[in-house]
């Protein structure tokens, strides 16, 4: 398996794109720097705001970026232009589209403006990115899972919230996060919190066990449990 692995690799780098079995330096040189790198042991996890690149021991085990755009080829032979071809416009030069940014936003100021102008709550996670291995399975399994995103992002703006270890942060994030999770007596990692735009109401994720075909699954209805659960008792919540 692991040689078919590399082989497959292998056969994408001769063709110009890193995938399975690329190096770390191979995937950085293709794509540029990353977003930011969350670690655990052998593992690494490259995010950048199309996607994420999983290494195992310095290899590549899991793609999830499109492939980068390529330059044209150039012709073989460049033929002289004559008088006509000189006189006519140069054709307008396509350039690629912007790469779509990270959906959580880790500015709390960002998405309570967001929250406010959409009409949304802020579904806020509390996490230690490159220690706690729950973090971690969250970020790798869950946070950028198409499905998780589906049921979330029409009544929630997403806010991270990150407490690294290893890794430093800005001092002003650093702060701002220190103080959410003292406001709001966060103990345990990852934890979910559902806040209102304003962040004067929130109601804590209950993770505890359920049945779940998995763990995209579990999360899925365990955020859409507090949503419902919140606005059966309170009505605050208007959706």
């Amino acid at each position: 398996m692991l040689l078919t692995a590399l082989l497959s690799g292998a056969g994408r780098i001769l063709a110009g794109d890193p995938g399975v079995g690329s190096t770390r330096e191979e995937i950085i040189a293709r794509y540029g720097e990353t977003r930011s790198v969350l670690s655990a042991g052998p593992r690494e996890i490259l995010a950048y705001p199309a996607g994420r690149v999983i290494l195992e021991g310095g290899l590549v085990t899991k793609m999830e970026l499109p492939p980068p755009p390529r330059a044209p080829a150039l012709p073989l032979a460049v033929p002289t232009p004559t008088p006509a071809a000189q006189a006519a416009p140069s054709p307008a030069v396509v350039r690629p589209a912007a790469a779509p940014q990270d959906v959580w936003y880790t500015d709390y100021a960002a998405a309570r403006a967001e929250a406010t102008a959409s009409r949304r709550r802020i579904l806020a996670l509390f996490t230690g990115s490159d220690w706690c291995p729950g973090c971690i399975k969250f970020e790798e399994e869950v946070a950028h899972h198409p499905d998780f995103l589906a049921t979330t992002r029409a009544s929630f703006v997403l806010l991270k919230l990150d407490f690294p270890q290893m890794h430093g942060q800005p001092p002003e994030l650093k702060a701002q996060n220190e103080a959410l999770r003292g406001r709001y007596g966060i103990r345990v990692f990852p934890t979910l919190m559902i806040l209102s735009a304003d962040g004067s109401t929130s109601v804590k994720v209950d993770t505890s066990p359920r049945p779940a075909e998995d763990l995209t699954d579990f999360f899925v209805q365990a955020v859409d449990d507090a949503r419902r659960g919140k606005s059966q008792k309170s009505g605050w919540w208007p959706f």
